[in-house]
């Protein structure tokens, strides 16, 4: 069963759309910054869904069919994203869930996982770190280093903050940028690629808004010194060539989260293509499976 719907969330509208069997334990899939929900693909979440999970993905504010806040007027911090990700599962109603979150979507997941443990089945951490602030304003310590310069690079493709991109701009931008962060273990699909973000450019009406993200994710707090007193069963999962967050970030939050158990797939990159996620598939099911 496939069902799309929009869930409130103290204002905030928030677009929806699940995959598989309610009656399943749930896997909540949190996008990373920029990207809308849509760029889970839709194959990765029926794989999921065959090995009998509900899954949900979701828009966050500023992104896709999803409401877009003045961010002037209503600041919001990634503390304020994990609290959407709540008011998603509630709107299922689905009490407990399965967290996997990508890149900033990690960084919501972990958020999630210290407010609400009672929320939670478990924690996966994909493409991710224990940092939000420093991370992102770039003053991250030395061990634990920003982007790289094949990351920049990539970004340098995308039309930037405060500026409002064509369609062309925007599908072209986002693409060279996928491209140039895939890992050398995957093949790049350009037609699929281009198609995603000529969709997600169709879905909204201010492609300028998803910087609000890095805006949040500045303004939240790193997590190094609360990860510890994580209590929920948690999978760290990275691309030993992630030009975007580099793997050592994958290796510091499994050794600080209590009991958490790393696996690194090599030659994945900073992605959320078709390909790359296939790799993390069966890691994944097997998380689940141990705990539920």
């Amino acid at each position: 069963m496939n069902v799309q719907f929009t869930a409130e969330a103290e204002g905030v509208r928030l677009w929806t759309e699940s995959f598989g069997d309610p009656s399943g334990p749930c896997i909540l899939l949190i996008m990373a910054a920029y990207w809308q929900g849509i760029a889970w693909p839709d194959s990765f979440c029926r794989r999921l869904a065959d090995a009998g999970y509900h899954v949900i993905r979701y828009d966050h504010r500023d992104t896709g069919e999803s409401t877009l806040v003045d961010y002037e007027q209503n600041a919001y911090s990634l503390v304020d994203l994990a609290d959407d990700a709540v008011r998603v599962l509630g709107a299922h109603g689905v009490e407990r869930a399965h967290l996997l979150g990508g890149s900033m979507g990690g960084m919501i997941a972990q958020e999630l996982a210290l407010k609400h443990p009672d929320r939670v089945l478990s924690l996966i951490s994909y493409a991710s770190t224990p940092l939000s602030h420093s991370y992102a304003a770039g003053t991250a310590p030395a061990e634990l280093p920003g982007p790289d310069e094949v990351a920049w690079g990539a970004f340098t493709t995308v039309a930037g903050p405060g500026v409002q991109p064509t369609r062309e701009q925007y599908a072209t931008g986002w693409t060279d940028f996928s491209r140039g962060v895939i890992g050398s273990a995957t093949a790049f699909d350009e037609a699929a690629t281009r198609e995603l973000h000529e969709r997600s450019f169709d879905r909204t009406t201010d492609a300028s808004r998803v910087w609000n993200h890095m805006t949040a994710t500045v303004g939240t707090p790193d997590r190094v010194d609360r990860l510890p007193g994580l209590v929920v069963p948690t999978l760290v999962v990275h691309g030993s060539e992630d030009h975007v967050v580099p793997v050592s970030h994958g290796h510091a939050t499994a050794e600080l989260i209590p009991h958490a158990t790393l696996t690194v797939i090599d030659g994945l990159g900073h992605q959320f293509d078709a390909a790359g996620l296939d790799l993390i598939v069966e890691p994944v099911l097997a998380h689940c499976a141990s705990v539920t």
